[in-house]
Order: structure tokens, then sequence, then C-alpha cells
């Protein structure tokens, strides 16, 4: 199975920036009316609360141009990742430009660059500080999950809040968590799909034989071996016309040969 469910057009470099904008923005306060409206019981929000527009540029642009881009915070937030996950980080959105704006549709996955840093954003944003200094470690700051089931609490190394001046270390924790977008109606058993009682849509495969699969965008190193491939068979197919036009004469004489 293919990895992915983007086509080429989704890629950085083919994207309308402006017009992306525009229209993740529209989709954002979208949602975050369809929330408000959800949390209200079915009953509009007057006034709603809409995405800061300048914000909202500078994170785009740092998403998908960064390191050309000049963006400190993702420097900042790359640093404060567990060490196990700081260099695969780094290398998905450096190595492989491109792969920042796909979505996966695996678990090998989670390292996608689109979740990670969309992760780490809502703590910066909307975590509690519990605790910091010079002196403070990504050991101990793990640590504090222990003691809440209901938070998970990641290390910041050197990053400057909005509301001080310092560089020490801050561990912040926050209710942000990620899972597997899995409907409990599959891990029960004799479940009846039909009693509407948990979604089933997350269920990305139901049969074994799919009729139908679309897959645009190759892998780089993959798209480089078609194409040095290609260039291989037509030269041998010029070597071949060359053999095969010097040896007309003989393979279409118009002369018959008496034997």
């Amino acid at each position: 199975c293919c990895r992915f469910y983007n086509s080429f057009l989704d890629q950085p470099r083919f994207l309308n920036i402006p017009e992306y904008k525009k229209t993740a923005l529209d989709v954002a306060n979208s949602l975050v009316k369809l929330s408000l409206r959800w949390l209200n019981n079915d009953v509009d929000v007057l006034d709603p609360p809409v995405i800061n527009q300048t914000m909202f540029d500078i994170m785009t642009d740092c998403f998908l141009q960064w390191p050309n881009f000049n963006c400190t915070l993702f420097l900042q937030l790359s640093e404060s990742l567990p060490p196990s996950w700081h260099d695969m980080a780094l290398n998905a959105l450096t190595t492989v430009p491109g792969r920042r704006t796909f979505t996966g549709i695996g678990p090998e996955y989670m390292i996608l660059p689109s979740r990670v840093y969309s992760e780490l954003l809502m703590f910066y944003f909307l975590g509690e500080r519990v605790e910091s200094g010079a002196n403070l470690t990504y050991k101990s700051c793990f640590e504090m999950n222990n003691t809440n089931p209901l938070q998970n609490c990641l290390f910041y190394r050197e990053l400057f809040l909005h509301d001080t001046s310092d560089a020490n270390n801050y561990c912040i924790c926050s209710p942000v968590k990620h899972s597997l977008a899995r409907s409990p109606a599959f891990d029960i058993a004799d479940y009846n799909y039909k009693s509407g009682k948990y979604s089933t849509w997350v269920m990305s495969l139901v049969n074994n034989e799919p009729t139908m699969r679309i897959y645009l965008v190759n892998s780089p190193a993959w798209q480089l071996t078609v194409f040095l491939t290609g260039i291989g068979l037509f030269f041998v197919s010029l070597f071949f016309i060359h053999v095969i036009t010097k040896s007309s004469h003989l393979l279409f004489s118009d002369s018959l040969v008496a034997v």
C-alpha cells in the first residue's frame, strides 16, 4: 500500500500560498464556530472569536518555508522535542521538504511534521508553565506526567514566552494529547454496526480487497529511479534502432539469393 493521499500539487513548491492561506483560514474559522455551537447546545454564539490573521500568516510561512523563512519559534520548538524525536523531526523538515504537507495513513508516520508541530504549538499557546530554571531537565519534566494522568508535560529549552524576558528552561503542562483515531466499535466483540452508538467512519479499510486505490505521489528516490531507468531504456532503444538501420539492406533486400 502506498503512504500518502496527497497529489503532487499539494507539495509546498506548487502551492498558491495566498490562496492556501485564505482557504485554510476560512476553514479554521468555520471549525471554531462549529465547536462553539456544539459547546453551546446547538445555539450560535454571538461575536465568536476569529483566528488572528497575522499570527496565522507567520505560522503558515514558518511551516511551509522554514528554514528558508527565518522562524526562531520553530527552531526552539524543535529543540524542545524528546531526544529520540529531535533528529527525525528536523530531518522531516529539511531532507524531504515536500513531506511537511503530506497526510500519513500509517502509524509509522506519527512523526509527520504537521502533527508534531501542531501539537507543540498547542502546548505553547494552551499549556501552563509549572516549573522553570536553568537546571531543569527533560527527565524531571517528563516525570511530572505521573502526577496527573489528565495532563501531558513537555520540556521547552530556552523558549521565550510572551510574558517573560528570561531564557531559562521551562516545563509546560497541558491537557493536549494525541491518540490513534480508532473507534471503540472496532474493539467491541459482536458490536452491532447498525446501532449508530459509535462512529465507524474512522476505519480507512473495511474490506480486504478495496475496489480502488489512487496514489499520486511517489518518494523522490523512486521518481529518480524511474527517470534513470527511462533514460537507460531510451539509449538501449537507440542502439537497437542503429543496428537494425545499419543492417536493413540484409533484412529487407529486394533481390533473391539463388541456392
